[in-house]
């Protein structure tokens, strides 16, 4: 009997941006993710950090509100 080994790193993740957003890294369009008890949102073709929150600056819970550059 054998078995394939799982790489936890690609299942302990969640998309993060509903559309795609342009990474200001390498300028591919993504939908980000954060991996499991992580504080940041990567890139998911060159793993630049997009958004990056310390959990030490909030108090139990943190809002975050994004507007359109052209606003």
């Amino acid at each position: 009997m054998t078995a394939d080994v799982l790489n936890f790193k690609d299942y302990y993740s969640v998309r993060f941006f509903y559309d795609e957003v342009i990474c200001g890294y390498c300028g591919k369009d993504t939908h980000g993710r954060v991996m499991d008890r992580s504080e940041k949102v990567v890139c998911t073709h060159c793993g630049g950090a997009m958004l990056e929150i310390n959990s030490s600056d909030f108090q139990n819970v943190a809002t975050i509100i994004f507007s359109p550059e052209g606003d």
